[in-house]
């Protein structure tokens, strides 16, 4: 037992009996002078709350949901390419004019063509007919020369219809670039010995019915 806990023990035996023992006596006396003299216990301050800034913090906002893209469609470019062609010529399945259509797009994205120059292109020169070669030898659907396979493009079928639209586009591109688009359209077919209007005239009709077709 501590010795404050004997001392008041000491002060409540004196208390109750008034005639004990004198040592009691002498040990009360002593519980109380120690018991007035001890400090009081210091009063415990409360714990400083903790820093919260000037205002309540706002709750964090939910995460937003993940976006799921659809799955991707197919092209209606090549689609609606395909269908024009297999109305050119009947002889096309669907599968080949799908591959003609994407070939167009294609390389007319990395050449700067227009898609309904390119087919009109294609349908007057071979019908949109993959094999066809012509009396003075052009070959497939842009009628390509052997001799700028051979240059451009060696180790190629001409016939192969990507193959032949990419050699094709790159002819086309080059010369209007180098001469504007009309007449880069008549360099097309004639080279640089350009003689009249009449295929450029052909190829802007078919153009305008391939827009047409293509935007109904």
């Amino acid at each position: 037992m501590k010795r404050r806990d004997l001392c008041v023990l000491g002060l409540v035996l004196a208390a109750i009996h008034p005639g004990a023992d004198p040592k009691a006596s002498r040990l009360a006396a002593t519980s109380q002078r120690e018991l007035a003299a001890a400090p009081e216990a210091p009063h415990a301050e409360p714990a400083p709350a903790a820093p919260t800034g000037q205002a309540a913090a706002e709750p964090l906002p939910a995460p937003p949901a993940p976006v799921v893209e659809p799955a991707a469609a197919p092209s209606p470019g090549v689609a609606a390419l395909a269908r024009v062609l297999r109305r050119s010529n009947e002889e096309l399945s669907h599968g080949q004019a799908s591959e003609i259509g994407a070939a167009i797009l294609r390389h007319c994205g990395r050449r700067g063509l227009d898609a309904d120059l390119v087919l009109a292109v294609i349908l007057v020169e071979s019908g949109a007919r993959p094999s066809v070669v012509s009396p003075q030898g052009a070959l497939g659907l842009m009628q390509v020369m052997p001799a700028h396979f051979e240059k451009l493009a060696p180790e190629v079928d001409p016939t192969h219809i990507d193959s032949n639209v990419r050699v094709g586009c790159g002819i086309l591109a080059r010369n209007i670039a180098r001469h504007g688009e009309d007449r880069g359209i008549l360099a097309y077919y004639w080279g640089d010995d350009i003689r009249g209007d009449e295929y450029l005239e052909k190829i802007r009709a078919v153009q305008a019915r391939v827009r047409t077709r293509l935007s109904s």
